[in-house]
């Protein structure tokens, strides 16, 4: 890798030139690799697939023809691009700044960058989203994309306790529900339905059960809500049953409690053609795909690069990270 005019030419890539190197470019690239009083070898005539010679460093028509077309620069401007590089890399290593840590880092980095966005080339050149990846990110992104019918509710429940008497509530809990749900047949809004089945709190309380009143994220008839979640099964069923908004559910039984439900709205589905689809997921696949490739380089090479990770490491930042709070 070389550095010069600015940049780092490395497959293509450009890197931002540390200024410190900037500053031995001006200081010693005048004259420390000047061929004035060379000796003749070191000015041997070039041939081959050679095309220049910068002391130690050779540049090939290969490296010249991947630079141009990479950079869309003539052949001759990324012969003079790499000269100077060379010759200010040259010069940077004579100052010793490639042994500074800030610079020897700034130079992993910009490999690791080199190698993710190859592998990010590599995976758009692979071509649009196949059938296999588009439908894989619709099952991910069904709310969005596949969506089918939803039901939006809001809901009452006389919770059952906890501590194992759950069994021993639950006629004490149906009975509580059964008594509140003409209570909620005659209010028409969300709010003031929460508020009504509210006003039993203090009756379930005595009884040693709780009421919880809520609005809920729209779910579809196999319960996946549109957050990600699921609800259960007999709450699923009976939310689903509700056809028209504002018609309400008798007593429910789950898990959870006794419940009463009254739907809000029906959501209709909203489906994405195929092909539009596929427009849409290029971008995520092109990064699933560099992503899958990154991880299986790291994972290769960790398995023949020996890592070591002090005991004190994690301390040693902490107190780091503790003084420079501190400032």
């Amino acid at each position: 890798m070389s550095l010069g005019r600015g940049r780092a030419a490395f497959g293509g890539a450009r890197v931002p030139l540390p200024a410190l190197v900037l500053t031995a470019l001006l200081a010693t690239s005048a004259c420390a690799l000047s061929e004035k009083g060379k000796p003749a070898a070191e000015r041997a005539a070039l041939g081959g697939d050679v095309v220049a010679r910068v002391g130690t460093e050779t540049l090939t028509r290969g490296l010249v023809a991947e630079v141009a077309r990479a950079q869309r620069i003539t052949p001759e401007e990324a012969t003079r691009r790499l000269v100077d590089d060379a010759v200010a890399a040259a010069a940077a290593r004579e100052r010793g700044l490639d042994t500074s840590p800030d610079l020897r880092w700034r130079l992993v980095a910009a490999r690791a960058r080199t190698t993710s966005d190859r592998l990010l080339a590599e995976a758009r050149a692979l071509g649009p989203p196949t059938d296999e990846e588009v439908n894989e990110l619709s099952r991910r992104h069904w709310a969005e994309v596949d969506r089918p019918p939803c039901s939006r509710v809001v809901h009452a429940v006389v919770k059952l306790p906890k501590d194992g008497k759950a069994a021993a509530k639950e006629a004490d809990a149906r009975a509580l529900a059964t008594r509140m749900r003409p209570e909620l047949l005659v209010v028409t809004d969300a709010e003031s339905f929460k508020k009504r089945a509210e006003g039993f709190a203090e009756e379930a309380k005595s009884l040693g059960l709780s009421i919880t009143a809520e609005e809920l994220v729209p779910f579809d008839a196999t319960g996946r809500t549109l957050e990600g979640g699921s609800y259960v099964d007999a709450f699923v069923a009976a939310g689903t049953a509700l056809t028209a908004a504002g018609e309400t559910s008798g007593v429910v039984q789950t898990e959870f409690g006794f419940h009463v439900l009254r739907l809000l709205e029906r959501l209709p589905e909203q489906r994405m053609p195929f092909e539009t689809r596929r427009i849409a997921f290029s971008d995520e696949v092109v990064m699933r795909r560099a992503r899958t490739a990154y991880q299986a380089v790291v994972d290769a090479q960790r398995t023949q690069t020996p890592i070591e990770v002090l005991p004190s490491a994690d301390t040693s930042m902490r107190e780091l990270h503790g003084a420079e709070r501190r400032r």
